[in-house]
């Protein structure tokens, strides 16, 4: 699990501004407290945290046009906005 990352920046022969990030420090587990009671889902704020983990690759991940003329199809046309 990543606990830190550092950010450098660099500018390339061309002039080019880069950034770079890397991990500073980083650690192998999670302990959550209060282990004398088996945690429920949706009322246990760190559980519920950790579950984002799993959904945000999905919310960041980039839409293409094509997924988007597929959803307006089966919406029937209509726009969220």
């Amino acid at each position: 699990m990543l606990l830190q990352v550092a950010k450098s920046e660099s500018v390339t022969p061309a002039g080019e501004r880069r950034e770079q990030w890397t991990a500073s420090a980083a650690r192998s587990g999670v302990r959550i407290w209060d282990h004398d009671v088996l945690p429920q889902r949706g009322v246990n704020s760190e559980l519920r945290a950790l579950e984002w983990l799993a959904l945000a690759p999905a919310v960041h991940a980039p839409i293409t046009a094509a997924a988007v003329d597929a959803m307006q199809q089966r919406s029937g046309g209509e726009t969220a906005c």
